[in-house]
């Protein structure tokens, strides 16, 4: 992962471009700020840019680090508060905007170091974004699977998660379900 990416990355470092959103995004990620931009999705990584700003403030995830994409609406983003995104956020995990609209969305990046990246999307609808970005989902489910390669990661995620249960800040069901994820093939 890296924060402040080159100006003219090439093809071949970040591969064919997938799908675009204009977003705003809401945390997860280092100490950026909250901001709204426009979120890429390419082959090999994604990009999180704002124009606006003249030092190209911008990151760019490795798509080998994205254990998973999930799409929801604002009251499964609500109900969904995890411990990573308590963390990520702050008092805004708890706290999401309560706008009216029908038509927002969020995407979650969630990550196989276990931290959240979270982008909020407005007028179009979870299903609606699924649709927009239907190209670009079947890469993470191939990217955030463990592979032989990197079965030391996984123990390590294994063992991380077991500490955060011994210490209370997960639940046992949460544990079960985050160990599940890791050990997909």
């Amino acid at each position: 992962m890296g924060l402040f990416g080159k100006d003219k990355e090439s093809e071949q470092d970040r591969g064919d471009k997938l799908a675009e959103l204009s977003v705003e995004y809401i945390g997860g990620y280092g100490d950026q700020k909250k901001d709204k931009g426009t979120l890429t999705f390419y082959q090999k990584q994604t990009e999180f840019k704002n124009p606006r700003h003249n030092k190209k403030l911008w990151f760019t995830i490795d798509n080998t680090k994205v254990s998973e994409v999930a799409i929801e609406g604002k009251e499964e983003i609500r109900r969904r508060v995890t411990f990573t995104r308590v963390l990520a956020l702050g008092v805004f995990a708890l706290a999401f905007k309560k706008k009216s609209k029908d038509k927002e969305a969020y995407v979650t990046l969630e990550l196989s170091d276990g931290n959240e990246v979270v982008f909020h999307v407005e007028n179009q609808s979870p299903i609606e974004l699924k649709a927009s970005l239907s190209k670009a989902l079947p890469l993470f489910k191939q990217a955030g699977r463990p592979t032989l390669s990197n079965s030391s990661s996984v123990a390590d995620e294994l063992t991380k998660l077991a500490k955060l249960k011994q210490q209370g800040v997960i639940t046992q069901s949460e544990f079960e379900k985050q160990k599940s994820q890791l050990l997909k093939l």
